[in-house]
Formats: C-alpha cells, structure tokens, sequence
C-alpha cells in the first residue's frame, strides 16, 4: 500500500507533465513556421542557441527543485517553453544546409541515432549515480552544447540563400497574399 502523500504527488507530476506537454505541443504548432521562415532568413546558428538554452531552463530548475523546497511546477512550466522553439528541427535544416542532397537521408540518421543513444543510454546513469548528479550531469551537457552552439559552431546558412529568402519573404509580404493563397501557393 502506497503512502496518501505518493500518490498525490504522483498524480500532481502526472497533471504537471500532462499540461506541459500540451503547451509544449501547442507552442511548436504555433512558432513552428515562423522560426522555420525566420531561421531560412536569419540563420541557424541563433535558433539553435536560443533552443539549446530553453532545453537548459527546465534542467537547471530541476536541479535547483532538487537542492531547495520549490515547487516542481516551474519545472514543467520551463519545460512547455521549450516547445517556441524545435532546437531539434533546426538541427536538421542547419544540416540540409551544409550535407549534398545524396547524403541527406544518411545524414539525417546519423543525427537520429545519436539522439537515440543518448535517450537509450540516459538511464543507465541513473543506476550509479543519485538523482541529484544525472540532473547536474544533464545541465551540463546542455550548457556544454550551448557553448559549442554558440561559440564554436559556423552559421551553415550561406549569405546568398539569406538575401534570396529575405527577398522572397518580402515580396510575399508586399503581394498582399492572403494567409490561404500563401499557404496553398506552389513551392
């Protein structure tokens, strides 16, 4: 027989995390296109920085959730921002970017595996080290690819396709397009 007070708190990081994955979900719905259009005029490496550190918020709430009496709710509220932004997808537009088109699909696995393997291996770490430690070892982690995204990594982006996706998103502006005509126009 469980104790009151654990299934309560169960139920409460079931609701919690139920509702932070719908905001999640309705943020990337909703930002999707716009960091899509935005990243193709802009670049990538900014969105990927801006989503790694989104990704770190909820890590380093988690720590300190862990190491002071807060409530977990502001976990998974740091956890649904994620969702403005798909650190993920812009990955693999920043990789369509720099990989010739015969190499793509291989490519693109490549980056699925390691992410697989990072889910895959993840729990193990919790069998030698304390809760505590795999949420200071995952801060980490995360704080080192921020690092890497924003100081080491090249924009992949070229300036030509910049200017052309600029002008094209101009253009469209200037047309007056309907949101319909625009979505339904040929690519």
């Amino acid at each position: 027989v469980k104790p009151e007070e654990c299934t309560k708190g169960n139920n409460l990081a079931q609701d919690y995390s139920a509702l932070s994955s719908l905001v999640s979900n309705l943020l990337t719905f909703a930002c999707s296109a716009m960091i899509g259009t935005l990243s193709d005029c802009h670049g990538r490496k900014l969105f990927l920085a801006f989503g790694i550190l989104l990704s770190l918020l909820p890590s380093f709430a988690l720590v300190v959730t862990q190491q002071y009496d807060i409530d977990p709710f502001w976990y998974y509220m740091l956890n649904s921002i994620g969702g403005v932004i798909n650190w993920i997808a812009i990955a693999f537009s920043a990789l369509g970017d720099v990989v010739p088109k015969q190499f793509r699909a291989a490519s693109y696995g490549l980056l699925l595996a390691g992410f697989s393997v990072g889910f895959a291996l993840s729990p193990m770490l919790s069998l030698t080290l304390s809760f505590l430690q795999v949420s200071v070892v995952s801060f980490f982690l995360l704080t080192f690819g921020l690092v890497y995204a924003i100081y080491f990594l090249d924009e992949t982006l070229s300036e030509e396709t910049s200017q052309a996706n600029i002008a094209r998103q101009q253009s469209l502006f200037e047309s007056r397009q309907g949101v319909v005509e625009v979505i339904l126009r040929p690519v």
